[in-house]
């Protein structure tokens, strides 16, 4: 008898933030909870101390727990080469593809994306949208710009109504499994529990837990044979929100490929699937019109959540609009002399879009981290405002218009005293802003600027 493939999938949905914080642990009661990142780096130990294949959803997760581990990058590197992991497309974090900006749609995937290439020489090509609330009718583009498969495994909540979605500038995808893949879940553990802390040491880490701060209840043990499907092949789905992998999942294996006289199981990643996908994949190149959602914009979505956490939005589009500032005067200025910099602070801004984050689904704990981790990047971009164009001391003011103008500009903080590069003093006001007069038109003029006594303002005239 011919068994059928029984592909068992690992990749935890990491949220970085959610019912925990992603790099405080927290105190409640006396007892010490683990953050995400600390959790997240024993499920990556555990998963290649198994020897067997494993995925993982967004670059954030992997790129951080590479920054603890950087001897395991080598490793991770021939493993995705081997088809022993990957990395899944969706980008540096799973974001929430409603609140932030266009830009940061597209930065946050391309961003994850040439890590991927970088670091792990593979670039992620199936699209990763994995329980955001709503989807953007701008996704099918970016998936199709992005030269990515154009087959998003999974969305939620609210979901387009055919398995064809067409986007709002015409670009299509596909979504979900067709008929011949089945689904299950092989294990009795609940894969969305949480890891208490210890209680033998109350989360401080101890012999009793391995030094982690909690035991591992909930771990994805490969513990419940499933009966062999009428389709093709079988999709065994062991992952969660923060259940741990099961190490001996090659024992597990071996006994249920005894046991099951049709089904050979065996460890897999998302593109195992793709032999079984590719006329369902190819509907997106030509969909027919009765496979086609009536949807383009699937919202509205909803969080789950009665706080709205209005001062991390608040921050987060402040960010988003000090970078498309910094970005801009960075390139006309000084050609992207910043531009590493600034990518590594894009990256911190897409933790505060994650899907958790900027939608205030989360804890209080977590919501005061994001909070100090978002007023850390405005600090971080203002001061990098602050060197863009300033060679040799001077700085630099732009007129963005495309005629002659004059206007006010504000000088450094601090700094009330301003000269033109010929030596003459320039009047500072009041309010801490100093007088530009008739710059032509998309072009920049350097100052001096000091410390020390303003300057008597003059008279503001016209202009």
């Amino acid at each position: 008898m011919n068994k059928k493939r029984a592909i068992i999938f690992r990749a935890n949905h990491f949220d970085p933030v959610w019912r925990r914080c992603w790099d405080r642990p927290f105190y409640d009661d006396g007892r010490r909870f683990a953050s995400y990142r600390e959790i997240e780096a024993y499920y990556f130990d555990d998963a290649i101390e198994s020897g067997e294949a494993f995925s993982c959803e967004s670059a954030w997760t992997i790129r951080n727990y590479l920054k603890d581990r950087p001897e395991q990058t080598e490793l991770l590197r021939r493993l995705c080469a081997e088809g022993r992991f990957e990395l899944l497309g969706a980008g540096e974090n799973i974001i929430d593809t409603n609140m932030p900006g266009s830009e940061t749609l597209i930065r946050n995937l391309v961003i994850g994306l040439l890590w991927g290439r970088e670091v792990l020489g593979e670039t992620p090509r199936i699209p990763c949208f994995t329980d955001v609330f709503g989807s953007s009718c701008q996704l099918p583009q970016l998936v199709r710009e992005c030269d990515m498969i154009p087959w998003i495994y999974q969305l939620d909540y609210n979901t387009p109504d055919r398995p064809v979605w067409i986007g709002k500038d015409g670009s299509a995808v596909v979504w979900g499994f067709p008929g011949n893949v089945a689904r299950c879940y092989p294990c009795d553990r609940i894969p969305f529990g949480k890891h208490e802390p210890c209680p033998h040491c109350a989360g401080e880490g101890c012999p009793e837990c391995g030094d982690r701060g909690f035991l591992p209840v909930y771990t994805a043990v490969l513990n419940v044979l499933p009966d062999p499907p009428e389709a093709e092949v079988l999709k065994c789905d062991l992952n969660g929100e923060e259940i741990l992998p099961d190490r001996e999942l090659t024992q597990h294996m071996a006994e249920f490929n005894s046991r099951s006289d049709g089904l050979r199981f065996e460890a897999g990643l998302m593109k195992s699937f793709l032999p079984y996908m590719k006329d369902y994949i190819a509907l997106a190149d030509r969909p027919p019109r009765e496979l086609v959602s009536s949807k383009t914009e699937n919202n509205p979505g909803q969080t789950g959540c009665y706080v709205s956490r209005i001062r991390i939005k608040q921050r987060e589009r402040l960010n988003e609009n000090l970078m498309a500032a910094c970005e801009t005067w960075d390139a006309i200025l000084q050609d992207g002399l910043l531009h590493e910099e600034l990518k590594d602070i894009w990256r911190d801004i897409t933790l505060t879009c994650q899907h958790d984050a900027i939608t205030g689904d989360h804890i209080d704990q977590a919501s005061d981290e994001l909070e100090d981790f978002g007023a850390g990047i405005t600090d971080r971009l203002k001061a990098a405002a602050d060197r863009i164009g300033t060679e040799g001391g001077g700085y630099t003011v732009y007129n963005h218009h495309g005629f002659e103008a004059s206007f006010t500009a504000p000088a450094p903080e601090g700094h009330t005293r301003v000269y033109t590069q010929e030596g003459e003093p320039v009047p500072v006001y009041s309010d801490g802003t100093f007088l530009v007069r008739d710059m032509a038109g998309l072009s920049g003029r350097t100052y001096v600027t000091e410390e020390g006594e303003p300057q008597k303002p003059e008279i503001r005239g016209e202009g």
